[in-house]
């Protein structure tokens, strides 16, 4: 990919970016790149990363800059973030899991890596790598299987499962109750509100009554 480089390198704006990037650590904030050169950019200037981090602001976009980035990187991979809305459907979703564990199984082979996400996939908790390292289980044909570890192993990650899924329902309730409380208030204030922001604050009053019949607690 170094013919998609070349261009770049005799552009003395380049230079200057690259010279900086160099000179100091932290945040190097560029403006003027048009989208269809956003991608170009990203692949040119990682060079030399082992990983590197793609956050996006939103979902869609996400997935955009992934098929982009892909052609560029073959080791790119798509972190899917999960919806808070449609979470229990989520959890259920073969695909949506089988993208981020790709992703993570990347990360841990310690090779150079891209990963694509949206701003909403940083709120997924995720274990340190040296921890999920830990947990990964190798079958060879000549393994020999202690089931009953397995087990014992499968029921307590169940458990955590659980208790994840019940920790993201209870925030995403926080969420729905905290957005349907400011409305109101906008109501009472006689602040007006489009047709949209109606049918969207309806959704919300519907995710938090599903919340509620299913914890009747």
């Amino acid at each position: 990919m170094q013919a998609l480089l070349k261009p770049l390198l005799e552009l003395a704006e380049y230079e200057d970016i690259v010279k900086k990037k160099k000179e100091d650590s932290g945040v190097l904030m560029l403006t003027g790149c048009v989208n269809s050169q956003k991608t170009h950019m990203m692949y040119a200037l990682s060079d030399g990363c082992c990983y590197k981090v793609i956050a996006c602001s939103s979902e869609t976009k996400a997935k955009q800059i992934y098929e982009e980035y892909r052609f560029l990187d073959s080791n790119t991979y798509l972190y899917p973030a999960k919806d808070f809305l449609f979470y229990q459907a989520d959890i259920r979703s073969k695909e949506l899991v089988k993208q981020r564990m790709e992703g993570i199984q990347a990360v841990l082979s310690g090779e150079p890596v891209t990963v694509v996400t949206s701003l909403d996939g940083f709120m997924d908790h995720l274990a340190p790598k040296e921890s999920i390292a830990e947990k990964v289980l190798k079958v060879q044909n000549d393994s020999v299987l202690k089931l009953d570890e397995m087990a014992a192993a499968q029921k307590d990650t169940r458990k955590r499962l659980d208790t994840h899924i019940k920790v993201d329902d209870e925030r995403a309730a926080d969420m729905h109750r905290a957005r349907i409380l400011q409305f109101n208030n906008e109501l009472i204030r006689d602040i007006p509100h489009t047709r949209e922001e109606f049918i969207e604050i309806l959704a919300e009053i519907d995710g938090y009554e599903r919340f509620c019949r299913e914890h009747p607690d």
